[in-house]
């Protein structure tokens, strides 16, 4: 009963601006100042009845605080289906270090620089990869001839595409981002569709677009060996936008002859 009656106090109608922590409020920002203020009366005069007030609201702060926290848990957890990103980012920011340690092993070798420390992530991902032949997927129709003709994209289709790809302020291998793209989409049509027209049309796959930067990401065990850690890659946000708009042209045709097998990257599976 005095947490609710501390709450009906001082938390205002109209949600404030963060201050602070997310769940921080203008009641929480006011019972704080009122507790500090009292506090340093105390100190510099030595008044009793300073100290009580410092005392009270000191109370009503970690009362306050407590309960606008478990109310901002529950948000949490109910918006998890809503926006994941938002969840998982209050779980990092969570964790005790998510930082990568300066000295780390692997296969009996320790690290002396960053840059060995990079070779060492780069040969352990490397021999995680196994590259599979065309021939190692199981076709359903391997004896049917499918034509997808000459494919052309439209500003529509690309512009479309572009629309599409997930909001994010991160930068890629081309110093690009798509909030960047998605802002500037109305000038940049026109240039990515002949991009991609011609890169259909001469068979040729920018090089570029090959190119990932790619992140360890901890699982569990020990934070100072590289085995105890997954490759996160972040693609060029081009090629991601060629990506969408050549799958709605492809998907269609090649649904068939997909493997049931294959559950990656794959619609209800």
């Amino acid at each position: 009963l005095k947490i609710i009656s501390v709450c009906r106090e001082y938390i205002p109608k109209k949600k404030p601006k963060p201050y602070k922590l997310p769940w921080y409020t203008s009641g929480l920002k006011k019972l704080k100042n009122l507790r500090n203020k009292f506090h340093k009366r105390f100190i510099d005069s030595g008044d009793s009845e300073c100290q009580s007030k410092f005392f009270y609201y000191q109370r009503e702060f970690n009362f306050l605080n407590k309960f606008l926290y478990k109310q901002f848990i529950i948000e949490k957890e109910q918006d998890i289906k809503s926006n994941p990103k938002a969840f998982w980012s209050f779980i990092k920011s969570k964790k005790q270090s998510s930082d990568i340690p300066s000295v780390m092993k692997f296969a009996n070798n320790i690290s002396q620089s960053c840059g060995d420390a990079v070779n060492m992530f780069a040969s352990f991902f490397e021999s995680n990869f196994e590259p599979l032949m065309v021939n190692d997927f199981a076709f359903t129709n391997p004896n049917t001839n499918l034509d997808v003709g000459f494919l052309i994209l439209s500003e529509d289709e690309v512009s479309d595409a572009i629309c599409q790809i997930k909001n994010s302020f991160k930068s890629d291998v081309d110093g690009l981002c798509a909030h960047f793209l998605k802002k500037c989409a109305p000038s940049l049509t026109f240039a990515l569709t002949y991009i991609f027209n011609l890169s259909l049309h001469e068979a040729v796959f920018v090089d570029r677009w090959k190119l990932a930067t790619i992140t360890p990401v901890f699982k569990d065990g020990k934070r100072d060996n590289v085995t105890c850690y997954r490759p996160i890659s972040k693609l060029s946000c081009v090629s991601k936008i060629f990506e969408h708009v050549i799958y709605k042209k492809l998907f269609f045709l090649t649904k068939s002859w997909i493997s049931r097998n294959q559950h990656g990257f794959f619609s209800r599976r």
